[in-house]
């Protein structure tokens, strides 16, 4: 059978992703229940690192916002470091459709001058 067969693929994860095209892109909208999951799963992380040891008072510069941020919390995007308050604004626009990578977030808070 060749690459370019009528083979159908079943309607599981094995499927090859589908290419992307404007619906994709299109911005969803999200229940205030869903934006109010989306805030507590990332202040997890927050309060995870409060619990393992990090101190509330401990800093670190945040690669989105460019500022010392509290280091509890932040959150690696491909070899970005974003803070929390960062990371939060990123999954609620990821989850509207506004934005599909850590790099399109961030090019779109410098086009808009944060």
């Amino acid at each position: 059978m060749s690459a370019r067969s009528s083979h159908t693929w079943p309607r599981c994860s094995a499927r090859p992703p589908r290419a992307a095209t404007a619906s994709a892109t299109a911005v969803k909208r999200l229940t205030p229940e869903q934006l109010h999951a989306i805030s507590a799963a990332m202040r997890l992380f927050v309060e995870d690192d409060l619990a393992n040891g990090i101190s509330p008072r401990a800093s670190q510069r945040c690669d989105i916002c460019e500022s010392p941020r509290p280091m509890a919390g932040f959150i690696r995007y491909d070899g970005r470091l974003a803070c929390n308050d960062c990371a939060t604004d990123y999954e609620i626009r990821r989850a509207f459709g506004q934005v599909r990578s850590i790099g399109g977030y961030v090019l779109q808070l410098r086009s808009r001058g944060k």
